[in-house]
């Protein structure tokens, strides 16, 4: 359940576009009707807090995106890197990586504007466009600069200071809380503008203030250790690319055919009301408000006006039949604790003709086995399937999974060397022993762990403190995905005893975790940044320049969207029987031999992958098995995808 003022509440999730990490949040994702909304400066996500739970009761899937340069995205220090050219390709990727052909979209601030650019570069992905305070105006033909625009428009000054001035960085650092509580005011609270006339500076030589009754606290203090973490140097990027944007947009199309809706607010000072004169010239089907009584931050200053506005726009013809109808939404929603993948499995038969002398040619159907969904239940035994048969399966994602399922990393192309290391399970000695034999280096060499990072082994944090710091990648295993539950469910609920109240769900069935066990005990030490990176591991990681997967577990052939792939069977699978994976090592076929048989009927993909340490190490044509079992007193093996050599340390037994 969403509590708005909780950022712990929402559903964060992962991935990696356009040659960074991005950080967003997902509501609703089982709606049909997506919504994207972007932020502005100093904001966060989080600046959306009184619109996203209002939106998802109305039906809609909710995402939004930490912007590049803000919170947990990754901050580029070069300014270029932050164009709306650049900024608008990230957006498109995650709607990729989303699968959402389009979408409607929704800025503030910079996010405005964003809005705007996106729906330039990109008209075909946008359904409809909405923009808080932001007016619309086509770039100039001509070269221009910020001194350009702020002779043209005084109200601009202070981006003179955040631009142009290294003190703003080094004062917002400085004085990071002080700074929101003096930002973050409605208008009726700001006796001063943003920037002292006298010492030029936002903070210092400034009488410090109390923190607005407005502003809640657990708000500020989610702020200030977004920005302690980041630093301000990628939100002010923004501000320092003006001609860059020049170059980069003046080109575009200048009219936006599109259902538009402008809301300005009657008391900002950043963004005035006059300045949205003139938008219906270029928009020809614009709906234009006003807010009285609101300053810049209209968002979370009039929410109740707010959003009845977007409620009254977004439900209105034509725009009902761009996105779709009102009851469809209410038909479609579904709370994201409550995420349901249901994946259809279609049949695959293969006719073969046997050619016998003197015979009638026969047709003989022969069912070809196939890696089914099944739930964690099924897998377990408690399922009767046969072979032949295709049956449907849903799998609920747990709540507390915090899971992306797939990221691609083109951006690995650049690296001398790419490994991938078989299953560590906490024996961080050993993974430092195999990184200093490939003489390892962080800023040439890419090494991808195939998950189980935890557990078993003597300390499971230290391994993912040294992973981190060495800038390792991974992709979630079954025993990191138990570690990340736990300490998900800690954040929402507190630690888990035996007498709570909560239930760890997994799907509509109690988690088979057990109070005490190991996976709880690592959630309990994990600090944020841990947590933070073993939940980064996605199920899948594709390399499309090397036309391979990285997994745990291992992967369906017959699914062709990767995102398809059930969770538990990435995560658990070893054999396949009567149909069904199974971790069961014993009976059935092991996994490899159907993607072996897929690949003879089309273009090999190779996957690389852990957990199965009974089978060993086991290298064949497209599937390369990794887990070597260090844990058990082995050894840990490392691959490099390009050359195929294999390096391997022996490791100390630390479980039977």
């Amino acid at each position: 359940m969403i509590q708005k003022n909780d950022s712990s509440s929402y559903n964060h999730k992962y991935t990696y576009v356009n040659g960074i990490r991005l950080h967003y949040v997902d509501e609703n994702s089982s709606s049909k009707n997506p919504i994207i909304l972007f932020h502005g400066w100093p904001d966060l996500w989080f600046g959306w807090r009184e619109q996203i739970s209002f939106l998802v009761q109305l039906g809609y899937r909710v995402i939004v995106p930490t912007l590049r340069g803000f919170g947990e995205t990754d901050a580029p220090k070069c300014p270029s890197e932050y164009g709306f050219k650049t900024v608008s390709k990230d957006i498109a990727e995650l709607l990729d990586h989303l699968q959402l052909p389009t979408v409607t979209v929704l800025g503030h601030d910079w996010g405005g504007l964003l809005a705007w650019r996106f729906t330039q570069f990109y008209p075909n992905r946008v359904k409809a466009v909405a923009s808080f305070c932001t007016p619309y105006r086509p770039e100039s033909k001509e070269p221009i600069t910020l001194e350009d625009i702020v002779q043209r428009f005084p109200n601009f000054k202070y981006q003179l200071y955040l631009a142009k001035d290294p003190a703003a960085e080094k004062e917002i650092n400085a004085h990071t809380r002080q700074f929101f509580i003096r930002l973050f005011r409605p208008i009726a609270e700001m006796k001063a503008p943003l920037i002292d006339p006298e010492s030029g500076r936002i903070v210092e030589g400034r009488k410090q203030l109390e923190k607005s009754d407005a502003l809640p606290e657990q708000v500020l203090d989610y702020y200030v250790e977004q920005y302690t973490r980041s630093g301000a140097n990628g939100g002010l990027n923004w501000y320092r690319q003006v001609e860059h944007n020049n170059q980069e947009c003046k080109d575009l199309d200048h009219i936006i055919d599109k259902p538009a809706l402008m809301v300005a607010a009657d008391r900002d000072a950043a963004l005035p009301a006059k300045m949205t004169e003139g938008m219906k010239d270029y928009i020809p089907n614009l709906e234009q408000h006003l807010v009285k009584g609101s300053g810049h931050w209209i968002l979370w200053e009039k929410p109740e006006e707010c959003n009845q506005i977007l409620e009254n726009w977004l439900t209105k013809k034509p725009l009902m039949e761009e996105i779709g109808s009102r009851a469809q939404l209410y038909s479609t929603y579904v709370p994201y604790k409550e995420e349901v993948a249901t994946h259809t499995r279609r049949k695959k038969w293969l006719w073969i003709g046997l050619a016998l002398a003197l015979f009638v040619i026969a047709v003989i159907a022969v069912v070809v086995p196939t890696v089914v969904i099944i739930n964690r239940q099924q897998a377990n035994g408690q399922t009767e399937t046969n072979e032949t048969e295709r049956p449907f399966y849903a799998h609920t994602v747990s709540p507390y999974a915090n899971l992306t399922r797939l990221t691609l990393r083109n951006d690995l192309q650049s690296k001398e060397r790419l490994f991938v290391i078989g299953d560590v399970h906490g024996c961080v000695d050993e993974l430092v022993q195999l990184l200093n034999t490939l003489n390892y280096q962080s800023d040439k060499d890419q090494a991808i762990l195939a998950g189980d990072l935890t557990a078993k082994g003597p300390d499971s944090l230290g391994v993912i403190r040294y992973a981190r710091e060495q800038g390792l990648l991974c992709v979630r295993g079954n025993h990191d995905d138990k570690v990340v539950r736990f300490k998900t469910f800690q954040n929402f609920h507190g630690v888990w005893t035996n007498d709570s109240d909560e239930v760890l769900p997994e799907g509509n069935v109690k988690d088979p975790l057990h109070f005490g066990n190991e996976h709880d005990l690592i959630a309990r030490n994990m600090t944020k940044d841990e947590y933070d990176y073993l939940a980064s591991c996605p199920l899948i990681m594709e390399l499309p320049f090397l036309n391979a997967r990285v997994v745990h577990g291992g992967l369906d052939p017959t699914i062709t969207v990767l995102e398809d792939n059930d969770p538990w069977t990435v995560l658990n699978v070893r054999n396949v029987l009567k149909g069904v994976p199974t971790r069961d090592n014993d009976h059935g076929t092991h996994w490899t031999q159907f993607w072996k048989d897929a690949q003879n009927q089309s273009t090999p993909v190779k996957v690389y992958y852990g957990h199965d340490a009974s089978r060993g190490l086991d290298l064949e044509a497209d599937t390369f098995g990794l887990d070597s079992g260090c844990v058990y007193g082995r050894k840990l093996s490392a691959l490099e995808l390009r050359t195929d050599q294999l390096t391997q340390v022996k490791c100390k037994k630390y479980s039977k």
